[in-house]
């Protein structure tokens, strides 16, 4: 019996479908990241998050390099915002949409690093400050959460539980 066919006569089915019976997932929800709508190739394009957040961190950084800042390197919301339209951003960003996109962790996809935001009751005077990744090593000390034991200190020989060599399979990797 093919997968489009009920099991009994008259019975409800999946329904003949031009894409194998699989429901299709219309361009309406490839802006949430699910589905690829009817270019195939906007999974290449940024989500608007995403990009907002990658201007931001450039503006950031120039007005840095620009020494534009407070001392302690925050910078008005305001300026973030004509520092991204002098670069020539074509995004519409609002500043109470720049703030909570500030709050996105970052990682190697949005422009990493982390920002440090002071909202006041005007978000185009509330306070920004780009802090880039550190790339020394890792801010904490590895995986795992806090208090747990380190991958250095794992053995199969012994621990907390004793030695694993009595389990099938464990007794060969440390003798």
């Amino acid at each position: 019996m093919p997968f489009g066919q009920g099991g009994l006569p008259g019975a409800p089915s999946w329904g003949g479908s031009p894409n194998g019976g699989w429901p299709s997932v219309g361009p309406s929800l490839a802006g949430f990241g699910i589905g690829m709508g009817s270019g195939g190739g906007q999974h290449t394009q940024l989500r608007r998050p995403v990009q907002i957040r990658l201007n931001i961190c450039n503006a950031c950084r120039q007005l840095t390099s620009a020494k534009a800042g407070n001392t302690d390197g925050f910078f008005d919301a305001g300026a973030v915002l004509r520092q991204m339209e002098n670069n020539g951003v074509q995004l519409s960003v609002s500043a109470k949409e720049l703030l909570d996109i500030c709050e996105t962790e970052g990682n190697s996809t949005n422009g990493g690093g982390v920002f440090q935001v002071k909202r006041t009751d005007n978000p185009l005077l509330s306070q920004i400050k780009y802090e880039p990744e550190q790339t020394s090593g890792p801010r904490n000390g590895g995986p795992g959460d806090i208090g747990s034991p380190t991958f250095a200190s794992a053995s199969l020989s012994g621990g907390p539980f004793g030695s694993m060599r009595g389990f099938p399979g464990f007794g060969t990797l440390n003798g």
